[in-house]
């Protein structure tokens, strides 16, 4: 049902305008409908119209079809995109409902925005893999959405969507990572977000350790670590640190599945991100305190990660009990110098 659509009537032989004056507050002549209808007649179907005057039409189609002899396989979703949390933020609802099934059959997280404030609030409470902003936004332009996501701390990467070509604002390139043409081809766009992702993945540089690095510290320090989450490619990335020296680290999604590993294993260290889906980090500290303090488990040592390094978000981790703070973007050797700094403190 849509209230744009109202003015318009059937007839017999067309489609008509209600209102036929220069002065009519709906444009169109029906043409469209026209065309959709005597297609519908070539395809063996019919078109049709119910309407109320005053709440809105509804109109309808049908045709006939073969149903193929082999199923048509579709065509599997790119597994680096798959399970991806996206950020749209366009003021057009079309633009957006389109952008959300294209998202959506590559298997990302969709979290749709037709505002400035709005997408901020979703910042706060998702952990999100990237965004896609349109140019044109009617509260707050494009430019200080960015700079106010970037001023977050948020690195996560940020394309922006125009159709008045390459934006001539000199600080672009510091927040966003690349733009591209509206409207966007489906093919282009996926392979501009697994670049992104890429170029996500490559951002955060494996840096040299002062020693060697290999096994060896597993081997001195043979701890059980578990990673609290929810982004996907960080979890790629601090496997493979940890993969360095030796460690093959449990993965926990959020702090509700922290909490159920915790009573399955015992764990020396959680490395725990602050901002995740369900339960966030703080929460799920003060819940592996309780059950401490409880005699259910013996208590891990936990480190926060996060990308705020403000001293009161600092401060935050202490209150709940955390024993130590790292910032993203995560290195070896912060990694390292971590793990040797608590050796004398494991269970």
């Amino acid at each position: 049902m849509t209230q744009v659509l109202a003015y318009r009537k059937k007839t017999k032989k067309n489609y008509l305008q209600v209102d036929a004056s220069t002065t009519r507050r709906y444009g169109g002549t029906g043409l469209g409908l026209a065309i959709m209808k005597q297609l519908s007649v070539l395809m063996g179907g019919s078109a049709g119209v119910k309407s109320e005057e005053g709440k809105g039409s509804y109109f309808y189609f049908s045709i006939q079809t073969k149903v193929p002899d082999i199923p048509v396989a579709l065509p599997l979703p790119p597994k680096e995109l798959f399970g991806l949390k996206a950020l749209v933020v366009d003021d057009n609802a079309s633009n957006r409902i389109l952008l959300e099934r294209l998202l959506k059959r590559w298997g990302m997280i969709v979290f749709m925005s037709n505002s400035a404030n709005e997408a901020l609030q979703i910042i706060e409470q998702e952990s999100l893999d990237l965004g896609i902003i349109d140019y044109h936004m009617p509260d707050t332009d494009e430019m200080t959405l960015g700079k106010l996501i970037r001023q977050k701390g948020i690195q996560f990467p940020l394309l922006m969507l125009s159709s008045g070509g390459r934006p001539k604002d000199k600080n672009f390139k510091e927040i966003f990572n690349i733009y591209s043409s509206k409207p966007i081809r489906q093919n282009h766009l996926k392979k501009t977000l697994l670049n992104l992702i890429q170029q996500k993945y490559n951002a955060v540089k494996l840096v040299p350790s002062s020693v060697e690095l290999t096994s060896t510290l597993a081997e001195e320090l043979p701890l059980r670590i578990l990673i609290a989450e929810d982004d996907s490619i960080n979890q790629k990335l601090v496997i493979k640190l940890f993969a360095r020296f030796g460690y093959k680290p449990d993965i926990a999604f959020d702090g509700i599945q922290v909490l159920e590993y915790v009573k399955q294993k015992q764990y020396d260290i959680i490395f725990m991100d602050m901002h995740m889906p369900e339960m966030d980090g703080l929460e799920a500290t003060i819940n592996i305190k309780a059950l401490s303090d409880n005699n259910e488990i013996v208590c891990p040592l936990i480190f926060a990660m996060t990308a705020n390094a403000l001293e009161e978000d600092k401060q935050k981790c202490f209150d709940v009990g955390m024993n130590d703070y790292i910032s993203k973007p995560i290195t070896i050797n912060v990694i390292e110098a971590l793990l040797l700094k608590w050796k004398d403190s494991y269970k």
